[in-house]
């Protein structure tokens, strides 16, 4: 076990002040994000042992590195508090609750599988920051905390999201096509890494099983990041074929085809009611594409076929997808 501390002073009886920061083995720590509340804690006044503020957070430190085995979470993780906050009988009355988070270090994302919360830290959080300090004041701390938490719930109320306060696709999807379309920029929560560890020669293999695309290095065999997408619907189903994109089409401004469904439609420029979304990935010169598609065609992304015949992507992973896929590479429809 091991602890670190800040502001950890001795003070003569009956009073001592406590660590505000713990940390147990492994990558994670407990950080109280209200410090003040824990200045002055009375030791009891009995005719006993006293119970020493270090020995109680020794205790605290301990059961916080049972949390993540037992699956609690920050925001449910009441042990550290109570320890702390712990009085004698006969003592002078506890104090307030203690705020704290339970930090978990993050290098990569897949917001598919586990949104952005409250706790998290790493380079994808900053990333995140950043983007939201465009439209917020928020101060890039590269920490999820509980302003970055505020920030998010505002952001979601006023583009009718649920307002959990976490980041997963939908609201990270919102808030990419935001900054895409009106200050065009391509949120990115990667870092430099992901692009340069990427296997230069890469192949697409997309499941209409699945529901999903996965970029494949081709000397290995081994995948490298899975996508989810919508295939085409039982009345215009997506042809099973070997492929090779042909074209990329950033921006691109969406035409009638020839085909029943689109008749007396108009043409759609770039925007975030564009059919195609950001960018378009036509296979063999074809009808058939990758490509984005606008937020109230979302939910069936990666569960259920419901296109005109081409695979609908999130815009934010059309946009990645299209930067790790240059022209000519060659895949299969299966």
């Amino acid at each position: 076990m091991q602890i670190t501390g800040s502001r950890t002073t001795s003070f003569a009886a009956p009073y001592a002040k406590v660590s505000t920061r713990m940390r147990w083995e492994g990558k994670d720590e407990v950080v109280l994000t209200q410090p003040d509340q824990l200045t002055l804690i009375p030791r009891p006044a009995v005719a006993r042992p006293p119970v020493s503020v270090a020995r109680m957070t020794v205790m605290a430190s301990a059961v916080a590195g049972l949390l993540p085995f037992m699956g609690a979470t920050a925001v449910k993780a009441d042990p550290i508090a109570d320890l702390i906050n712990f009085t004698l009988k006969d003592s002078q009355p506890a104090s307030p609750k203690v705020n704290y988070l339970v930090i978990h270090d993050i290098q990569s994302v897949d917001l598919h599988k586990d949104p952005l919360k409250l706790g998290y830290r790493g380079e994808p959080i900053a990333r995140l920051q950043k983007g939201l300090s465009l439209l917020y004041p928020l101060k890039v701390t590269g920490t999820f905390d509980t302003d970055t938490q505020a920030v998010v719930k505002q952001f979601q109320k006023e583009n009718d999201l649920p307002q959990s306060g976490e980041v997963g696709r939908f609201t990270y999807g919102q808030l990419w096509n935001k900054l895409f379309w009106e200050k065009n920029l391509p949120l990115d929560l990667n870092g430099p890494e992901f692009y340069r560890n990427a296997p230069k020669h890469v192949r697409l293999e997309a499941d209409l099983g699945r529901q999903q695309v996965r970029l494949i290095n081709a000397d290995t065999g081994q995948t490298y990041k899975a996508y989810p997408f919508s295939s085409g619907s039982e009345e215009f189903p997506t042809p099973k074929m070997d492929f090779k994109i042909t074209h990329v089409d950033e921006k691109p401004t969406w035409n009638p085809p020839p085909s029943s469904w689109a008749r007396n439609a108009k043409p759609v420029g770039p925007g975030p009611k564009n059919p195609l979304g950001p960018v378009r990935m036509r296979l063999n010169g074809s009808a058939v594409l990758f490509h984005g598609v606008p937020r109230h065609e979302w939910s069936g992304i990666g569960k259920q076929a419901e296109s005109h015949g081409c695979m609908r992507m999130l815009p934010f992973d059309a946009w990645e997808l299209h930067k790790l896929v240059p022209v000519g590479t060659q895949g299969t429809v299966r």
